[in-house]
C-alpha cells in the first residue's frame, strides 16, 4: 500500500490517494471521497482563512461543520478498498479539506461557500478557489493517467437522514448560519426518511453516470436489502458538480448513502454520530460486490 500526493499548499496535504495495491499497475477501480474530513486541522494550516469565520459563534460553527462532512464516508471508502484489493487494484481519492468551507464536489464558481463576507475577504476567496481548480485539475490528471480503460470510478457520498421542507441552502449567508442549521435540525423540517441515492442524470433527465453499471450496484444494493432511490433528493449538475464532469470523462456511478446504514446518532450532541460496527459490517460487503459485479461488465470506455 502506498500514499501520494496529489495536492499541497505550504506543505499541507489538500487532496491524495492511497493505494491498496501496485500504484505502477492500471487501476480497476477508484473510490472517491470528496467529503469525508472532518478535520479541522485545516483551518489551523491557513489562519486567514480561520479569520474570515472569525464572525461566526463557534458553538454554531462547529455544529455547521459537524452536519456538512459526510459522515462515516472515509470508514466505508477504506473499509470496502481494503475488501476488494484482494480481488482488484484498487485506490481511494481523498480530499483533507471541509466541504463546509470550500466543496470539492463543486466547480470553482460554486465551491466557496456562502458563510463569509466575500468582499471583505477577496485573498480567502481567491485561494480557495485556488484549492478548487488544483483539485479538479489532480483528480482528472489522475484518473486519466491510472484508471484502466473498464476501470470503474465510484464518487463515494454519504448524506443526512431526511430531506427538509426548508432548504438550508437559503441560508447560507454569513448572517443565518443558525437558520441553515435549523434546516437540518428541526424536527418540523424535517420531510422524509431518504433511502441510498444513486446520482446519475441532470436536471433534464439525461444520464451522466454508467447507466449499465449504476443499475448493477443498484440492484445488488437491494438485494442485500438495502432502499435506493434514483436522482432523489439529488442530481448532477454539470456547471456545479465536479461529479458530473468526472463521470462525463469516466465510467462510473455517484452514491450517496444516508448517515444512518453508518452509524447511528446522538440526539443531545451533534458531534456524536458514531460509527456502529454491526450496521458497518452490513454495509461493507454490500457495496464490495455491487462494485465488483459493476466493474466486471465490460464497458465502451469513454473519450478522455
Amino acid at each position: 500500500m502506498k500514499d501520494i500526493i496529489l495536492v499541497n499548499h505550504n506543505g499541507y496535504v489538500l487532496v491524495d490517494v492511497f493505494f491498496f495495491g501496485d500504484p505502477s499497475v492500471p487501476l480497476d477501480i477508484v473510490l472517491n471521497c470528496p467529503h469525508g474530513c472532518r478535520d479541522i486541522v485545516f483551518l489551523e494550516a491557513f489562519p486567514q482563512i480561520k479569520n474570515a469565520f472569525s464572525h461566526i459563534p463557534e458553538e454554531i460553527f462547529q455544529t455547521y461543520l459537524e452536519l456538512e462532512y459526510d459522515f462515516g464516508a472515509r470508514d466505508l471508502a477504506f473499509s470496502v478498498a481494503t475488501e476488494l484489493s484482494h480481488k482488484r487494484n484498487v485506490a481511494v481519492t481523498r480530499v483533507h479539506y471541509h466541504r463546509g468551507i470550500v466543496d470539492a464536489n463543486r466547480t470553482e464558481a460554486f465551491a466557496v461557500r456562502n458563510i463569509f463576507d466575500r468582499e471583505r475577504f477577496p485573498e480567502v476567496d481567491m485561494l480557495l478557489k485556488k484549492i478548487s481548480r488544483d483539485t479538479e485539475a489532480a483528480i482528472i490528471a489522475f484518473l486519466q493517467q491510472h484508471l484502466s480503460p473498464n476501470g470503474f470510478f465510484y464518487d463515494n457520498h454519504t448524506m443526512w437522514p431526511t430531506s427538509q421542507y426548508i432548504s438550508p441552502r437559503e441560508h447560507e449567508k454569513p448572517d443565518t448560519l443558525e437558520k441553515y442549521i435549523g434546516a437540518l435540525l428541526e424536527t418540523e423540517n424535517q420531510k422524509k426518511v431518504r433511502s441510498v441515492n444513486m446520482i446519475t442524470s441532470d436536471e433534464n433527465n439525461v444520464c451522466i453516470a454508467d447507466e449499465i453499471r449504476s443499475n448493477i450496484f443498484a440492484n445488488t444494493l437491494q438485494e442485500y436489502g438495502y432502499p435506493v432511490d434514483f436522482n432523489t433528493p439529488y442530481r448532477l449538475f454539470p456547471q456545479q458538480h465536479l461529479g458530473a464532469r468526472y463521470l462525463s470523462l469516466f465510467s462510473g456511478v455517484a452514491v450517496d448513502i444516508p448517515r444512518p446504514f453508518l452509524g447511528n446518532p446522538d440526539e443531545k450532541n451533534i458531534a456524536q454520530w458514531n460509527i456502529d460496527e454491526t450496521k458497518m459490517k452490513r454495509l461493507i460487503p454490500a457495496v464490495s460486490e455491487g462494485l465488483l459485479l459493476a466493474y466486471e461488465k465490460r464497458v465502451i470506455p469513454k473519450e478522455r
